[in-house]
Formats: structure tokens, sequence, C-alpha cells
């Protein structure tokens, strides 16, 4: 069993290219700043939209028999991606190497005290979206594996409820749309 903070390299859809698909680890600096001030929801949000599984936590699996049961994606799930935030970005005034994808999950997950398990199963608003942020690397081999980019983070946003469902002025949100 991994632990919930050492997330494993997942892989996602190239972004120049969805037909292939490249490698990704996870920020240290994500899990551990909400690590340390207690934000539990966002690492599993990342375990169980973008890893691909619930969080590896005490007794996780009641949620799966839940009245209402998460939505379980990976990156591949993704709707559409995007290049270029429109703003700054770590090192890099507007962002333009950054690239977003966008996932459509109708239930996620957040932490709730209890002795039992610590998370719950939550209804995402009809109009809302999941854009998984990603910072293209330069030459990383991890364990002999490519590495392409780093997940930096992972923002619930409005969306404009079609289908697919896309963030609200994505035009005016990001530089270039890559495939949909």
């Amino acid at each position: 069993m991994s632990h919930w903070l050492k997330p494993p390299t997942v892989s996602a859809p190239d972004p120049a290219d969805r037909s292939k698909s490249v490698n990704l680890v996870f920020s240290d600096e994500f899990f551990a700043k909400h690590a340390g001030v207690y934000r539990r929801s966002p690492i599993y949000q990342i375990w169980t939209h973008v890893i691909g599984q619930l969080p590896p936590i005490n007794n996780i699996g009641r949620l799966m028999r839940g009245e209402i049961v998460p939505t379980i994606t990976t990156l591949a799930d993704s709707v559409a991606c995007f290049q270029g935030v429109k703003r700054p970005y770590i090192d890099e005034e507007k962002g333009d190497s950054v690239v977003v994808y966008v996932l459509n999950p109708s239930v996620t997950i957040d932490f709730e005290i209890d002795m039992a398990c610590p998370a719950k199963a939550v209804r995402l608003a009809r109009t809302t979206v999941a854009t998984v942020q990603v910072r293209p690397t330069k030459s990383l081999q991890i364990s002999g594996v490519n590495i392409w980019g780093t997940v930096t983070r992972l923002e619930f946003v409005r969306g404009e409820g079609g289908e697919p469902n896309l963030p609200v002025k994505h035009s005016d949100r990001y530089v270039q749309r890559l495939w949909r």
C-alpha cells in the first residue's frame, strides 16, 4: 500500500498528440504545503481524480459503498487540454508553458474528521470542472522513466455546464486549446 503523501508517477495524454502519452510526477511542495497545514482535501482529490484511485487511508473503501460514490478518473479522462495560463506562474511572467487538463467529475472527496474514515464523498455542482495544472520539466528521468512534467495543482473552477463541461471563459483564461 502506498503512503498517502507519496504518490506514484502517472501517465497522461501527450499535450501535443492525445494518441500518445507522457509521464508525470507530483510536486513535492504541493503535498508538503497542504499536509503541513492539515489541508487534506486537495491531496485526497489528486489521488481520486488524477492518480485514479482513492487515497490509501484508513477504511477508504467505505466511500464506494455510500449513497454517493466518488468519480474516480485519471488524466486519460480529460475532456480538453489547454496551454498557457495568462498569469504569473512560478518563474514565468505569463505561464506560457503550463498545460491544463480539464476533468468533469461529478463527485469528489473531502477530508472529514471521523474515527472510521477521514474522508467523505461530496457531490459537485453541475457547472464545476476540475483543472489539473502541469509544468513541463527539462530532461528528468526517475528510475529509468522519462518524466515530461510535474503536476503542480488541482483546482475546481466554474464551468460552462455543457458537454463536455469546460471552464467559463476558457478562451480568456488560457493561451491556446491543444485538443478536445
